[in-house]
């Protein structure tokens, strides 16, 4: 199976490594409310459900929790589905056309079922019909789709009038190894829970790359895939639905890598609609969006949203964007050029509060932090490190908490950072502002690489 494994880049700034020069143009500033649901581009759409369960279960007895793995072996966080027992082989067949290969791929992944393991060979597969998958696993009979060892995989389908493919009322399902590209939306993920999408390529969409926006769904892992050049919304991961009608919880995106977004209406790297809840955003590296590079609303007053060790760099809006119930930690965000390294305001409905914001590294071109209605209960902004050519905080904190942060004069204090993106090496160096300015009440044990913080206590995200 090829492997992409794009998850092991969130390490490479610390080697100075360059990946890609950053580009500056105009945006405007995020408004309450943007985004519209994509379309379903399907010629028989599900109807969203008029009155969503608030708090599916789809598992009485779920797995075991995630195991996270960040700069190890293997997956950033792995599920630990089992793997089935029941291979079939789907072989590429020269004397057939392009199209003729994609049509016994549609008709492999509808037939799928409980236990079976679907191993695909290389070749270019152009789906032409629907493809729709409604395959339900269990725990122990799980159901996977996946490259064969070394196999070069590619999903494809001319234009945009339907999305590429749609997973609908699916569980315990992977997706691995496979190359997608084309359709409208790429990934379409409906009424689904217990879905693990790893290690895969999704480009060249018309429009988002992975949604799950109509329907509940829940526990779904994306995880160390490559999202590149969407167009339209754009977004790489559209997950919830606006105002609440379907809802994400529990949800992982981990170690994937976002870029060149820019080509597109809207183009988030990740978004999590309002009331969708105990969803993890981490380990990703995220470039060159439109709108901001991680967006969040709030949970109605569920369980809060993570997000944590990403590095987000050259987002036209903000590297991320939160209104309430969030915990946002050891991420590094290099420059916004036309807005804010970490932009809070009301949306949709959520008001700013149960927000912490700490151990982050921003620096900016303009503000590192932009705020509005910040008059809520429970804001911490602790323990970050901020530099800015155009001031570090804009608007008034309110009432909110802030202890513990170090305003930078210029980047010095760091080991080898550049506010162009060239340079990513956030670690202080001994005897900067930086070492031991820490407030031990808004601690994290751990820093953007996932280390221990020992010793004097650093702001920022990365122990000195």
């Amino acid at each position: 199976m090829r492997e992409i494994r794009f998850r092991a880049l969130w390490r490479f700034w610390s080697f100075g490594l360059v990946l890609f020069t950053l580009t500056a143009c105009t945006a405007s500033v995020l408004p309450d409310g943007e985004n519209e649901d994509p379309p379903v581009e399907n010629p028989n759409p599900p109807a969203p459900d008029p009155d969503p369960d608030p708090d599916p279960d789809p598992d009485p007895d779920p797995d075991p929790d995630p195991v996270p793995n960040p700069g190890g072996d293997g997956p950033t966080m792995d599920p630990g589905f089992a793997v089935p027992a029941n291979v079939i082989n789907l072989n590429y067949d020269d004397a057939l056309t392009s199209q003729e290969n994609g049509d016994r791929f549609e008709q492999a992944m509808e037939s799928l079922s409980a236990g079976d393991r679907l191993v695909i060979s290389s070749g270019t597969y152009t789906v032409t019909g629907r493809v729709s998958v409604s395959a339900n696993g269990t725990v122990n009979n799980t159901i996977s789709v996946e490259a064969g060892e070394g196999e070069e995989v590619h999903i494809h389908r001319d234009g945009d009038s339907q999305n590429l493919i749609d997973i609908d009322n699916a569980s315990y399902l992977t997706i691995k190894g496979i190359e997608w590209s084309g359709g409208s939306a790429g990934i379409r993920i409906i009424n689904c829970d217990y879905l693990f999408f790893y290690n895969n390529e999704v480009h060249s969409t018309g429009d988002a790359a992975v949604t799950a926006n109509s329907g509940n769904t829940s526990y779904l892992y994306f995880v160390d895939n490559h999202i590149h050049d969407t167009t339209s919304t754009g977004e790489a991961f559209y997950l919830g639905a606006n105002n609440a009608v379907s809802i994400t919880h529990h949800t992982y995106v981990v170690g994937n890598y976002i870029h060149d977004l820019q080509n597109t209406d809207q183009g988030d790297g990740v978004e999590i609609k309002i009331g969708s809840y105990a969803c993890v955003i981490s380990d990703n590296v995220i470039e060159r969006t439109n709108y901001p590079g991680i967006l969040v609303y709030g949970t109605n007053g569920r369980e809060r949203n993570v997000i944590e060790r990403n590095i987000i760099v050259g987002c036209r809006e903000s590297g991320i964007q939160v209104a309430s119930d969030a915990l946002i930690r050891n991420n590094l965000i290099i420059d916004s050029p036309n807005d804010s390294g970490i932009r809070s305001q009301s949306h949709q409905g959520a008001t700013p509060g149960n927000l912490t914001i700490v151990h982050n590294t921003i620096i900016t071109s303009g503000p590192c932090l932009s705020v509005s209605s910040w008059g809520g209960d429970n804001i911490v902004f602790a323990n970050n490190v901020l530099y800015s050519q155009g001031g570090e905080i804009s608007g008034n904190t309110g009432n909110a908490t802030l202890s513990g942060n170090v305003f930078l004069n210029d980047l010095t204090a760091f080991e080898d950072l550049k506010l162009d993106g060239t340079a990513r090496n956030a670690t202080p160096k001994a005897g900067s502002p930086i070492i031991g300015a820490g407030d031990a009440t808004y601690a994290e044990d751990k820093d953007l690489n996932n280390d221990d913080r020992e010793g004097t206590l650093e702001s920022g995200a990365v122990d000195g």
